[in-house]
C-alpha cells in the first residue's frame, strides 16, 4: 500500500511540475487583439499613478526606479502634502520631487491643494511608453501631421454643421483614450 501511495504521489508531483513548466513558457504568448486586429487595450486603467507617459529627461535611459528613488519619492510626496502643498498632477509630482520646485495650479486663490488628490501610486517604470526603449513617443509621420492639420481646418470651417462636428465629450460618448492624468 505504501508503494502505491508513493507512486501516486510521484506521479502527481510530476504532473504538477510539468504543468508549471508549460504555464511559464512565454513562446506561445501573443498580444490580445480586437476584432479589427488592433491591440486590445480594453480594461481597467488607473489614473492615480505618478508615472508619466513619456520618460522625463532627468532619467535618461533609466527604465526603472531604484528602491532609493521610490523611497525618496514617497518621502517627498509626504512632505509636500504635510506642508499643504499644491495639487500635483501627472508629471508634476516627479518634477516637484526631483527639482524641489512646485508649480501652482491655482496661483490666484491658493485653494487647490493636495487634499483634493487621491493617494498617488508609485510604479517603478520611469515612463508608460516602453517601446521604443528611450521611453519617448515616436515622432508623428507626415501623413498624421497632414491629417491633423486637415481636421483642424475642417473644424474651423464647419464648427457645428452636424452633431458629428462636435467633440465626443460634448456628445457624452467618450473621453477617448484612457485619461492618464490624475484628477480627484
Amino acid at each position: 500500500m505504501k508503494r502505491v501511495l508513493s507512486y501516486c504521489g510521484s506521479a502527481a508531483t510530476l504532473l504538477l511540475l510539468s504543468g508549471l513548466s508549460l504555464a511559464q513558457s512565454s513562446d506561445s504568448w501573443e498580444v490580445a487583439r480586437t476584432i479589427d486586429g488592433h491591440p486590445d487595450l480594453q480594461g481597467v486603467w488607473e489614473n492615480n499613478t505618478i508615472t508619466p507617459v513619456e520618460r522625463p529627461e532627468v532619467f535618461g535611459d533609466k527604465k526603472f526606479l531604484t528602491d532609493e528613488d521610490v523611497e525618496f519619492l514617497q518621502q517627498r510626496m509626504a512632505q509636500i502634502t504635510a506642508e499643504g502643498g499644491d495639487a500635483l498632477f501627472g508629471e508634476g509630482v516627479l518634477a516637484a520631487a526631483f527639482s524641489g520646485e512646485i508649480k501652482s495650479y491655482d496661483p490666484s486663490t491658493g485653494n487647490y491643494d493636495s487634499q483634493w488628490m487621491v493617494d498617488r501610486k508609485i510604479h517603478r517604470g520611469t515612463s508608460q511608453v516602453i517601446d521604443p526603449p528611450n521611453g519617448q513617443l515616436p515622432a508623428r509621420t507626415e501623413q498624421a501631421i497632414a491629417a491633423a492639420r486637415d481636421l483642424a481646418q475642417h473644424r474651423l470651417d464647419h464648427p457645428a454643421d452636424s452633431y458629428t462636428d462636435r467633440p465626443l465629450g460634448e456628445r457624452c460618448l467618450s473621453f477617448g483614450a484612457p485619461r492618464l492624468s490624475s484628477g480627484y
